[in-house]
């Protein structure tokens, strides 16, 4: 199988802050330059096979011990990351483990403070689509905050009181694209995500704070009632 990818350059490395866990300075003679380089189907890093891409291809926000930064497994078979300039991410205060009471500016204020932590070690995409196991390894974005028919997006999954964060230069897995054809069921033999509505982006749940570019709530407007988010953007310091 031959997975496509699209390189970014000049990306930083994360900021020293705690990630799963694990402060990213304790790791820091691991981090270094984070490049592979590969070529126009020629294997990369860890066997998988890359299209498009050229030479000294950085690994955004590759961070060591985080599964699912540099690859996912789709049937047996490795999928490396394309990267996106930025995706959103719909959540709430009991997903990210905050309290209720918090208001929307104290979790923009962890959350730039922060970053995203770790999730499980599993990075096959198929049972992370079919949301079978715990310890899935990747969060869901996708490439809009809300689409306009307010049907799709982080907005959308987040619905009204949640949280849209806003991620930069993130490494991540067309879901839809790359289970087409793939998952197997029973009744109609191999086809596609089961959740292709959902346009989701999967990305290692490791996001380091610089990554995070600005925070949303999603309100409904009190005229339409359609949904709006009111964004809380990062602050230059």
């Amino acid at each position: 199988t031959i997975a496509s990818g699209a390189p970014v350059s000049g990306m930083p490395l994360p900021n020293p802050a705690t990630l799963g866990g694990k402060g990213v300075a304790a790791v820091a003679p691991e981090l270094k330059a984070g490049v592979k380089t590969v070529g126009a189907g020629i294997p990369g890093n860890n066997g998988a096979i890359q299209v498009g891409a050229v030479a000294e291809l950085p690994l955004v926000g590759q961070i060591p011990n985080v599964p699912g930064v540099e690859f996912a497994m789709v049937n047996g078979t490795k999928i490396v990351p394309q990267n996106y300039s930025q995706l959103y991410h719909g959540t709430n205060n009991s997903y990210l483990g905050l309290p209720s009471s918090m208001t929307p500016a104290q979790v923009a204020k962890e959350l730039f403070a922060n970053g995203l932590p770790a999730r499980g070690k599993n990075i096959d995409l198929i049972e992370h689509a079919l949301k079978n196991v715990d310890d899935r390894a990747f969060r869901g974005t996708t490439q809009v905050p809300l689409t306009q028919e307010q049907n799709a997006g982080a907005a959308f999954w987040a619905d009204e009181g949640g949280v849209v964060i806003e991620i930069k230069g993130a490494s991540g897995y067309d879901v839809n694209a790359a289970l087409e054809g793939r998952v197997w069921s029973v009744n109609k033999g191999y086809g596609g995500n089961p959740s292709f509505g959902e346009q989701e982006i999967a990305v290692a749940g490791a996001i380091a704070p610089n990554m995070i570019s600005r925070v949303g709530v999603v309100q409904l407007d009190a005229r339409t009632g359609r949904k709006k988010i009111v964004w809380i953007e990062r602050k230059n310091e």
